[in-house]
């Protein structure tokens, strides 16, 4: 059973801030700029039947501990995603200045280390909820030359609680990259990322992170959980090649001899802007 309710959708909103201590909500810092975002509280049904000498020996009902989840998604783009691969990819990542540029940052994000933990309020339409420790279980990159470009994140949490949006957040103009900007390099396994550009063959694309996330219960008195942790990392995914190019065939038999290749996918913004 989710715990929330359907409200109108097109008045809510849904809020982030970087815990510091994780499991222990913060004030919301920022407001992120979503599809269709969902928390949801989910407990185990647990029937209590007894030896009473009759088939109706049912003589209790209760639920078993929270288990704190959610999902959304947006728009694929450099900016907007920020948090969600400091809870979904690796944690405490300091950005630093490209050379020879001045506003710019590169944030360099590898599947390492742990991950960050977040605060999220969403207002649904009809109330509004707090989740805490909450980290991405799943990131899935999504999109096709002629389509969109999208993220899809599966969340896992502590626990989710009705309460109160910070206030006062300022909104912005979202930045997104679309399906038609972006390129494919593909080189030798040992070769460096981004070299050799492919034009003209790939059409759509799927590509997910999974973090292996679950939950831990401790005898604390609470039906929260009382952490998350990750698991063995697995990256996976599918690329559709356009069969009418040459280079399709080239690298279906590199697939067919066991050939290890390097696969690199870049999505653009505007000229000399952010990628």
């Amino acid at each position: 059973m989710a715990a929330n309710d359907s409200g109108q959708l097109w008045s809510g909103t849904l809020q982030i801030g970087k815990e510091t201590t994780a499991g222990t909500a913060v004030a919301a810092t920022r407001k992120l700029y979503t599809r269709e975002p969902a928390l949801t509280i989910e407990r185990d049904p647990r029937v209590h039947r007894f030896a009473t000498t009759t088939r109706d020996n049912v003589r209790a009902y209760t639920n078993g501990p929270v288990m704190a989840g959610g999902t959304l998604s947006m728009p694929m783009s450099a900016d907007e995603v920020i948090e969600m691969l400091e809870i979904g990819v690796q944690g405490s990542v300091t950005p630093t200045t490209p050379s020879g540029d001045t506003l710019g940052r590169l944030w360099t994000f590898k599947p390492a280390g742990a991950l960050d933990s977040a605060t999220l309020e969403w207002a649904d339409g009809a109330r509004t909820w707090i989740g805490s420790g909450f980290k991405g279980n799943s990131l899935t990159i999504t999109g096709a030359a002629n389509e969109a470009n999208d993220i899809n994140i599966d969340l896992f949490g502590n626990d989710v609680v009705a309460g109160t949006l910070t206030g006062a957040l300022s909104e912005r103009v979202p930045t997104f990259f679309e399906g038609w900007q972006t390129r494919m390099y593909i080189d030798t396994f040992t070769g460096t990322p981004g070299t050799t550009p492919i034009p003209g063959v790939l059409r759509n694309w799927t590509v997910t992170i999974n973090n292996n996330l679950a939950r831990v219960y401790t005898a604390d008195n609470t039906l929260a959980a009382n952490r998350i942790t990750a698991g063995e990392l697995d990256m996976t995914a599918s690329l559709t090649f356009d069969a009418y190019q040459s280079r399709s065939l080239t690298e279906f038999n590199n697939w067919a001899a066991g050939t290890q290749r390097l696969v690199r996918l870049e999505f653009l913004g505007p000229a000399d802007e952010i990628e």
